[in-house]
């Protein structure tokens, strides 16, 4: 079992580890008082006010923090946030901004767009077709909530506020969240209320490249000692066969089969309880912190996950040289296994329930539940990256795992009849649709009619079940593999239309579920020579990796939702947007630190993201 208090870290402010945190009451007496001292023109302008967005005690090192932002006539300021830390009674600690003086002249009270109109505008800036969804509900907090429609996979929620300018000056403003289809972006949006115009935008996806190396500068161990409540009792025994702590990736070592890691204060019932009662409600890769599957059709809904059965025995076989959809039980598995174990050690770290951390059931009751971490494996929305959305306390983030391919190998088209022509071909593939991670398609090649399938397919029948055969040009690539999937195709084979060799087939398309390639305008005519006896085989020869086996990489992206959820606070996670950020050097920290291994020196070199 891991011995969660010796993992070092240095995020500790020193001093006062046991002390008592001081109220909560005299903590906003204090903040008020430092505020009115150093910040005199608040008192001048009664408009001005602020509201308590989120106040955490953090009893392990006897301080409170408090988050306000800044009103103007009772309506928030969007980006006018002062952050306290508060011990023993003093401030110890102040940053953010509050705007000094505002002016009524030329400031509007009443917008000029509708909540519609302005979603309206938004959505065609941010390049989203489709129409206003309905409305569902308006709340006090939230304002009006649209539903997702055609341009968010989570409902919409409108509200007024005011946006500080440069010059302290103040726009009204209609804020709204659009979590796009794709996934990749998650929108805080900002936009004027009188010209349509976005005025500011954060994207609370943070997508990561990793391909640069960095250097580890970490130490070995920590005697840190922390004051600990009984934990609730369990009867859960688990066994996951993982590349567990302090393992980085399959580079580094072996799997190995690891019992019960759940730490009983972090994780008091265990890792596949939600209901808060002994005994796990799953029997799959999903509980109170996270539920792990595969997303490669890229739909950000629950796929598949491995089921360990009554016993929770997560003990898969894993073969390097097998694809992945093959290896899927175990790199779920390993995936599962990190996102606990960082959930379990940052829970002793100041990223508890009350902090905003990720749980279904948040048992103490504090903080908002129902926010656990959605961590998809094998996302078919990209190669080569990984992201990590976070929004405020309450909604749940999502991890995107994406499959990296090394160099070497490429799609090839093998003619397996007639054997006049039979042999292998070179082709392309397309940067939409699933990948073949199942291994090569095999089946009978059928012409689509109209061939350009520019139009719904007039002999779907035939196509139903095969691999349909269409011609470059006049519309898009999506087009045209759209149109094949819904006559039934089960991939689809582009003919050039130009001389020379086949080209990437370009566009998006989270619909699109079924494989894509292009041949070459010569290669083409063959196949439609031959289109009566025509049967093929579409290979991808790519070597894979699995980016949920580099656990460094796991916890890097984990670490965005950390210091998203932490540096403007729960309810704040639009903090970290400007360049000069740190959100990216703290989640390298993180996974140093938690790839750290016994022996391990300042001077020794190390690096990132080694399995892709």
């Amino acid at each position: 079992m891991v011995n969660y208090k010796k993992i070092l870290f240095f995020l500790l402010l020193g001093g006062g580890l046991w002390a008592d945190p001081v109220s909560a009451q005299s903590a906003l007496q204090q903040a008020q008082n430092h505020l009115h001292q150093k910040h005199p023109y608040l008192a001048q302008q009664p408009e001005l006010g602020w509201v308590i967005t989120d106040e955490i005690p953090n009893p392990r090192l006897g301080v409170v923090h408090l988050y306000l932002r800044q009103t103007y006539q009772g309506l928030e300021i969007k980006n006018a946030n002062l952050n306290f830390t508060l011990q023993q009674g003093q401030v110890k600690q102040m940053s953010g901004a509050f705007v000094q003086k505002v002016s009524p002249r030329g400031l509007l009270k009443n917008p000029g767009l509708s909540e519609a109109q302005a979603l309206m505008q938004a959505a065609q800036q941010l390049g989203l077709s489709g129409t206003v969804p309905a409305q569902r509900q308006t709340t006090p907090t939230k304002g009006t909530i649209f539903e997702g429609g055609q341009f968010s996979q989570d409902p919409i929620p409108v509200r007024l506020v005011y946006w500080a300018l440069p010059d302290q000056s103040l726009r009204l403003a209609w804020e709204m969240h659009i979590h796009e289809h794709s996934g990749q972006n998650w929108w805080d949006v900002c936009v004027d209320a009188q010209t349509g115009q976005i005025i500011a935008k954060h994207n609370w996806v943070t997508k990561c490249q990793f391909d640069h190396a960095h250097a580890q500068d970490c130490q070995t161990q920590s005697d840190n000692r922390f004051k600990t409540s009984a934990p609730m009792g369990t009867n859960e025994t688990a066994q996951y066969n993982v590349y567990p702590y302090p393992l980085e990736s399959p580079n580094h070592g072996d799997r190995s089969l690891v019992t019960s890691p759940f730490n009983p204060l972090a994780s008091p019932l265990g890792w596949h309880d939600t209901n808060g009662q002994t005994g796990a409600e799953h029997t799959i890769t999903r509980g109170n912190n996270v539920y792990a599957y595969e997303d490669r059709n890229s739909d950000n809904q629950p796929g598949y996950s491995p089921n360990g059965g009554s016993g929770l025995n997560f003990d898969f076989p894993f073969d390097q040289e097998a694809t992945p959809v093959d290896n899927q039980d175990a790199v779920i598995t390993n995936l599962f296994y990190w996102n606990n174990f960082i959930h379990d050690v940052f829970h002793f770290y100041g990223f508890d329930e009350i902090s905003g951390n990720f749980q279904v059931n948040n048992y103490g009751g504090l903080g908002a539940g129902n926010d656990e971490v959605r961590a998809e494996a094998q996302d078919g929305s990209g190669l080569n990256n990984a992201n990590f959305g976070t929004p405020p306390d309450g909604n749940r983030p999502r991890m995107q795992m994406f499959l990296w391919n090394t160099a070497g190998g490429g799609f090839v088209l093998t003619v397996n009849a007639p054997t006049a022509i039979a042999g292998e071909y070179t082709a392309t593939g397309a940067s939409f649709g699933p990948l073949f991670l199942a291994g090569p398609i095999s089946g009978a090649v059928v012409l689509a009619q109209p061939n350009l399938a520019c139009e719904p397919f007039t002999n779907a029948s035939s196509i139903n079940g095969k691999i349909a055969l269409v011609d470059r040009g006049e519309c898009t690539f999506v087009q045209k593999v759209l149109n094949a999937q819904n006559a039934g195709a089960i991939a689809v084979i582009v003919v050039n239309n130009q001389a020379g060799p086949p080209i990437n087939l370009g566009g998006t398309e989270p619909a699109i579920t079924i494989p894509s390639i292009m041949v070459s305008q010569s290669d083409g005519q063959l196949l439609k020579d031959n289109i009566a006896s025509l049967q093929v085989t579409l290979t991808d020869n790519r070597n894979y990796l699995d980016s949920s086996l580099d656990n460094g990489i796991i916890v890097h992206e984990y670490g965005h939702g950390i210091s998203n959820r932490l540096t403007g606070g729960p309810a704040n996670t639009s903090c970290l947007g400007n360049l000069e950020q740190m959100g990216e050097g703290w989640s390298d920290y993180f996974a140093l630190v938690l790839t750290m291994k016994p022996g391990d020196v300042a001077t020794m070199p190390g690096a990132l993201a080694l399995l892709p």
